[in-house]
């Protein structure tokens, strides 16, 4: 009997214990969408910016964690409070030492620093400008009205003329001596906050926030209000409420892009903000083989990032699991434990944005349980156009638009919305047709509204014959072929007669080619020995000749191919979302065919 009755006993807490933690998840749940919804109420407002709503945080959920970085001793954090505050002392400091409305370039690897002085720019009323090290930096400088620069490092200034530039700031350590060629003050960035002046100014959510410069020779201004910010912000966030994620407080995501990108920013700036969650600084070497590694210290619950870095991660998955002798484990004990061995247990979502998302890329994490779902994105709608999540999405689509769709009659996507930017910095073309701007992407819409993306228009390969090739289809094919051994692919015409194809070897940690390719010919050492070595050019050829079996019109097959010792850059020969920037690359390379 008294078993019986324990039995009991044990049955009745079991269902109360359930039902507790059943309703304070939801509890939960409601809690944090409650606070969403009352953010996108304030974004509505004239005053509603990024700024106000970290002002909110900092006040009503200031012991919550915002930022974190990897310490000596583990993961240091950083509160809301403290963040709040770090951003408001940088925003006095400015104005103490400059003035108000100053606008501030930004230049190095993101860093709780790094946001700081974005974000102070903007409350001090000036515009941020974040700036690729390997850009034309002093034509920003001058082309943006640049008063101060906040930098990681002195030395990509040292042969430029920033003599418009009033104090400079830095904030990781430097060779002291650096500091006698610039003839501003320079200061670092504990003594830059020490000195303060307060500010009273209140932001209008129709003031320019920041200026991202693009990645072509041009390098046009793009210039965004703090209304496109919260507008692309509050799209986003309210499909992410309505995909039923059951989005907590302290979602976390990974910080591991340049932040000269808009939908860099929107996602590792202003969502975590939104959402009350945290953001981990990965470190800047995260893509020399450190990718899992910091996946698996940090742990993230949303994982946003571009092809190129799922790819990465891929190859790093396949290279630990073979590491430990669980490549079989999916069959075994399923998706859960493979999650669980990368640090990816808790993630809710999977996004992919800023390129084409190769379907071998995508067909592999669905084999380890990881949907990824695919998006389009752009720096002139201050972030995504459309996006996949799991209750919307179609296979080869980019998913649901977030703001008007319009298709020319040519194909392309023009795209309309409060998240459209607001113009080109000191242009006077205009950009607008009817409120709509041209994308020069091509696509279109389904019956049930899924956007389906092609090619962009200035990537075409026009043959002299008449012929048109899309690019990125042959290189999907043929790195489906090549991804053990090459970082990067690329198709360019030659003579405009035919395709070739340049290839960049894989490098490890060391920068050493990988050892799939000394398995190809023992004797290479270098990347200079693979440009020379005949069984690996071998090797690559059979590898052509597979991909241009499954071609099936002629003027698409690749005739030759050249092994390139330079490594592609961020500014350079790739995009802030590592996509190819396909004119710099013509350009620079089109020569190296004769």
């Amino acid at each position: 009997m008294l078993s019986y009755r324990l039995v009991i006993v044990i049955m009745v807490i079991t269902i109360v214990c359930i039902y507790y933690v059943y309703n304070g998840s939801n509890k939960s749940e409601n809690r944090i969408t409650d606070i969403i919804k009352n953010n996108l109420k304030t974004c509505q407002k004239s005053s509603g910016t990024i700024i106000s709503i970290l002002k909110h945080n900092s006040k009503k959920h200031g012991n919550r964690i915002a930022l974190q970085t990897k310490g000596e001793k583990g993961i240091n954090d950083i509160s809301y409070k403290n963040y709040y505050k770090n951003v408001k002392n940088f925003a006095e400091s400015l104005k103490f030492w400059v003035g108000e409305n100053i606008n501030v370039g930004i230049i190095g690897h993101s860093s709780p620093g790094w946001y700081y002085g974005y974000l102070g720019t903007m409350m001090n009323g000036g515009i941020s400008v974040p700036i690729l090290a390997t850009h034309n930096i002093e034509y920003i400088i001058n082309d943006a009205q640049i008063e101060m620069l906040l930098v990681e490092d002195l030395n990509v200034l040292t042969n430029i003329n920033i003599q418009n530039v009033k104090l400079i700031v830095y904030y990781s350590p430097i060779d002291k001596h650096l500091i006698e060629k610039f003839k501003c003050p320079v200061l670092g960035i504990s003594n830059f906050m020490k000195e303060r002046t307060s500010i009273d100014n209140e932001l209008k959510s129709s003031n320019i926030a920041t200026i991202v410069y693009t990645s072509d020779k041009k390098q046009k201004g793009i210039s965004v209000t703090h209304k496109n910010i919260t507008s692309s912000l509050g799209s986003l966030v309210n499909s992410l409420i309505g995909a039923n994620l059951e989005l907590e407080f302290g979602e976390k995501l990974i910080n591991h892009l340049p932040l000269n990108n808009l939908t860099n920013q929107l996602i590792n700036i202003y969502l975590p903000i939104f959402i009350i969650g945290t953001i981990y600084f990965a470190d800047s070497k995260i893509l020399k083989g450190y990718l899992l590694d910091t996946i698996k210290l940090s742990k993230p619950t949303l994982y946003i990032t571009t092809p190129h870095i799922y790819n990465k991660l891929q190859l790093d998955i396949e290279k630990h699991l073979e590491k430990y002798y669980v490549k079989g484990i999916v069959k075994m004990f399923g998706s859960s434990k493979i999650k669980k061995e990368l640090g990816l247990n808790n993630c809710k979502l999977f996004m992919s944005y800023g390129d084409f998302l190769p379907q071998d890329t995508k067909a592999y994490f669905q084999s380890i349980g990881i949907e990824l779902y695919n998006c389009y994105s752009m720096n002139e709608a201050t972030g995504f156009i459309s996006i996949s999540l799991p209750n919307k999405h179609q296979n080869d689509s980019v998913g649901r638009p977030l703001m008007k769709i319009m298709i020319s009659k040519d194909n392309e996507i023009m795209i309309k919305g409060n998240n459209l930017f607001k113009n080109y910095h000191n242009s006077k073309k205009k950009i607008l047709k009817s409120g709509w701007y041209k994308t020069g992407d091509l696509g279109y819409l389904d019956a049930n509204g899924y956007l389906y993306l092609k090619e962009r228009k200035n990537e075409l390969i026009q043959l002299s014959n008449g012929k048109t090739v899309e690019p990125h289809k042959i290189e999907e094919l043929l790195l489906k072929n090549l991804n053990h051994i090459i970082e990067y692919v690329i198709i360019i015409p030659y003579k405009s007669k035919y395709l070739s194809a340049l290839v960049i070897p894989k490098l490890n940690k060391k920068d050493k080619p990988v050892a799939k390719i000394r398995e190809i010919d023992d004797k290479i050492i270098s990347v200079n020995d693979c440009v020379k070595s005949k069984p690996l050019r071998k090797y690559i050829e059979n590898a052509i000749n597979e991909t241009n079996r499954n071609i099936t019109l002629n003027e698409s097959k690749i005739k030759r191919h050249i092994i390139l010792k330079h490594k592609f850059k961020l500014g350079d020969e790739l995009t802030s979302t590592y996509r190819y920037n396909r004119k710099y690359i013509n350009d620079t390379y089109k020569n190296i065919l004769e």
